[in-house]
């Protein structure tokens, strides 16, 4: 794959569960070109703003972060469209650097294989769960009695950005809209881009040197996740060390400083281990999808009257991708299964997905009980309890009917960590969008294809009584997903100016809205011309639906 293209779809993969309407922006922009001239325009014009640009169009909005009564928003920023692919142009030249990051850092690491990778970073869990498995074998080497657990208060927002971009310039060369791109309201640097990550990397180099330096195999961290495995009473002198040799600004979150006994890490790790080997339900959901396309309409109505709602729409596009027909591929080469999914008849599916219930429903009532036992570490509490709770939850969503997932709802413990399922699921029974629509984008995403599945009605969606300005992109993308509606008229009454723009640049066709400013002009340049329609096409559509990456979508199948 050549760097344009490889750019645009380290891009879709970026930002499409962070903002589906960025890339939904995106793929518009991207159906511009055509294969014989993407390969040659895009890189010229991604160069050329990057060389003349100073400033960064992004939106700012608002996900949940945590608390029951009185909840709090953390603030997040996404570029425009024509942004985004300009990061990820930036990352991949930033990947082609000799220079290794730390081997003691396991967050945003930039791709070894930058060529053949669809992301940024190198994957997130992979990387995560490598780290706790070091961990373990550093505690096990050293016979230390556990893991000290530091975190770092408020890490981007304390970010000094200006000093931090100074230091990346050095680096790599001066990149004049570097500093409008990461530069947030609330001070320090931008939450949710992916060159803020990468910048505030940088900035924490010479701080991971020195603790390299001091602590050697024995440091690891994850973005403000600091992991010391030693003995407790070594505990305080660590401490003090890091909040000597913080980098500027930087202060240790002393009201979240937790210390795991070895027991209980080890069962952490080993928790991980056991959603890696259960990850694979929608994998083997695929594989049998895959084999039964004509039949699909069979399958979803036997499935749905038994009260099992699996997004067969998602499925039918995803096995259609490059990145299916590769596992699929590499699945044929392993023996994998005692019996293959592709010769399963519809009545050994359907006990497979019974089987699957039984289990996470068990797994989820272990999970609750262990929630009520005292761990010694309230980390372990968290990470491990809660955790598995979710887990167990993400499977059992397209599970069970609407009565099991009300008795589900109410056998939950009230924890801010369950809050995000414990709305999916009220949506579900009686049509609330008040807290649905103030999680992230991925939770949204999931809700519509539930909701989707189910076959419920579309919701005539009103503005009155809340503030939705800041969560805007997620109400829009339920409008266009089919799941509610709405009246631009009465959104205007409700929604702050920037946020109703933000409406009017995908809802408005009558006219060009040339008073747009930033994003939303931006937007609406590369909406205007399709109908909802064709936006619904657009953002449940896989990029790389044939064997080759195309990007004239006019040819897709609809959804």
């Amino acid at each position: 794959m050549n760097v344009a293209k490889l750019i645009a779809l380290r891009t879709i993969n970026t930002y499409k569960y962070v903002s589906p309407i960025t890339c939904l922006g995106i793929k518009c922009l991207l159906n511009e070109f055509n294969d014989d001239n993407i390969d040659t325009l895009l890189p010229k014009i991604l160069d050329r703003k990057i060389q003349v640009n100073k400033s960064f169009d992004k939106r700012r909005y608002k996900i949940y972060k945590e608390g029951l009564e009185d909840k709090t928003y953390r603030s997040m920023y996404v570029p425009s469209p024509t942004n985004a692919l300009i990061e990820s142009s930036l990352i991949y030249k930033f990947s082609l650097n000799e220079s290794q990051d730390s081997e003691s850092v396991y967050s945003y690491q930039l791709p070894k294989n930058t060529i053949n990778s669809s992301g940024n970073f190198q994957p997130y869990f992979k990387n995560y769960t490598q780290m706790n498995e070091n961990i373990s074998e550093r505690i096990s080497k050293l016979s230390t009695n556990g893991v000290l657990v530091i975190d770092i208060r408020s890490f981007y927002p304390s970010i000094d950005k200006n000093e931090a971009v100074d230091i990346f310039n050095k680096r790599y060369g001066k990149i004049e809209l570097l500093s409008d791109a990461v530069n947030s309201e609330e001070g320090g640097l931008a939450v949710g881009l992916d060159l803020s990550h990468i910048v505030a990397q940088e900035y924490m180099r010479e701080f991971d040197d020195v603790m390299t330096t001091k602590y050697g195999g024995s440091y690891f961290r994850y973005v403000d996740d600091i992991y010391i495995p030693c003995n407790e009473d070594d505990n305080l002198s660590i401490v003090n060390f890091i909040q000597q040799n913080l980098t500027n600004g930087l202060v240790i979150n002393k009201d979240k400083l937790d210390f795991i006994t070895s027991s209980d890490w080890s069962y952490l790790v080993s928790q991980t281990s056991v959603k890696k080997k259960n990850s694979n339900f929608f994998e083997v959901v695929n594989l049998y999808i895959s084999n039964n396309l004509d039949d699909l309409d069979v399958i979803e109505n036997e499935l749905r009257n038994s009260g099992i709602y699996l997004p067969i729409n998602r499925i039918k596009n995803e096995v259609k991708t490059t990145r299916f027909r590769d596992f699929f591929n590499w699945l044929q080469s392993k023996d994998v299964f005692r019996i293959h999914p592709l010769s399963w008849t519809i009545e050994i599916f359907y006990n497979f997905l019974i089987n699957r219930k039984e289990h996470h429903s068990q797994k989820l009532k272990k999970s609750i009980d262990d929630y009520k036992h005292t761990y010694a570490s309230k980390e372990v509490r968290a990470r491990i309890c809660i955790q598995n709770i979710r887990f167990h939850l993400s499977n059992l969503l397209y599970l069970l009917d609407d009565v099991e997932l009300l008795e589900l709802a109410e056998s939950l413990p009230k924890h801010e960590g369950l809050f995000a399922h414990q709305s999916i699921i009220k949506t579900l029974l009686d049509g609330d969008f008040k807290d649905l629509v103030t999680l992230n984008s991925k939770n949204v995403m999931t809700l519509s294809e539930l909701w989707l599945a189910r076959s419920k009605e579309l919701i005539e969606f009103s503005f009155e009584g809340q503030n939705y300005s800041d969560f805007i992109e997620n109400i829009a993308y339920l409008k266009l997903i089919r799941v509610i509606d709405f009246d631009l008229q009465d959104a205007k009454r409700h929604l702050d100016k920037e946020s109703f723009d933000f409406l009017v640049a995908i809802f408005d066709k009558k006219n060009k809205n040339e008073q747009l400013t930033g994003y939303p002009k931006e937007l609406n340049s590369l909406l205007f011309k399709y109908s909802e329609q064709q936006m619904h096409d657009f953002l449940t559509t896989p990029l790389d639906a044939s064997q080759e990456i195309n990007f004239s979508l006019e040819g897709y199948s609809p959804y």
